[in-house]
């Protein structure tokens, strides 16, 4: 089955869905933490990267 990561800045108040009940916000260490499959860790991981480069 196909995974795809997203990542994108957020310059406006989240709107959630129905779909969805509550958002929370995590540092970088907390959510590597939290994250169960390596490949989300994987991408968590390139994103940071990225972040950084900036």
């Amino acid at each position: 089955m196909p995974e795809y990561a997203f990542g994108f800045e957020c310059t406006e108040e989240i709107k959630l869905s129905h779909e969805h009940t509550e958002c929370m916000w995590f540092s970088y260490q907390d959510v590597y933490e939290k994250l169960r499959w390596d490949s989300n860790r994987t991408a968590l991981y390139e994103l940071n990267c990225r972040l950084k480069k900036k």
